[in-house]
């Protein structure tokens, strides 16, 4: 954002001095241009291998839409797709293996990753609207001894 800004006001600045050679689009080299890579859904998959950071950026990139997923494995082993649309990202190490969630089953869903943890607070389950953790809570309990991966 910072970096946009003071590069928006450069530009205005050189375009009012006058400094600025426009370059009509179908002049501009092939190889010069960059493309965005495709999203796949492979793509969208939370890495709980990855930096607390890095997890926090993907889930940043691909919100609202595509949305980053995870998947939850309850304690009884089942597995469950979860959208994640924003989290809260606190830096420091933890001695906790990648994935592994703290709740109170009220108020906070931290995970735990590599450099950090990020506590969920939106999110959306299969069939379900997307929710504030808090409202996701008050229907959904996240069982001891269950995991994302």
């Amino acid at each position: 954002m910072v970096v946009g800004a003071g590069l928006v006001l450069k530009t205005v600045q050189a375009i009012e001095a006058d400094n600025v050679k426009p370059i009509p689009q179908d002049q501009v080299d092939e190889k010069d241009i960059k493309h965005a890579p495709k999203i796949f859904r492979e793509t969208c998959k939370i890495d709980w291998t990855k930096t607390a950071a890095e997890i926090h950026n993907h889930v940043r990139g691909l919100s609202p839409y595509p949305a980053a997923y995870t998947i939850y494995i309850g304690a009884d082993g089942k597995e469950t797709n979860i959208k994640v649309f924003a989290t809260k990202l606190t830096l420091g190490d933890t001695n906790k293996q990648p994935g592994t969630i703290d709740t109170d089953n009220k108020t906070y869903l931290k995970v735990y990753a590599k450099g950090g943890v990020l506590e969920i607070i939106e999110l959306q389950s299969p069939g379900k609207r997307r929710m504030k953790l808090h409202e996701y809570l008050a229907g959904n309990k996240i069982e001891e001894g269950s995991q994302f991966i």
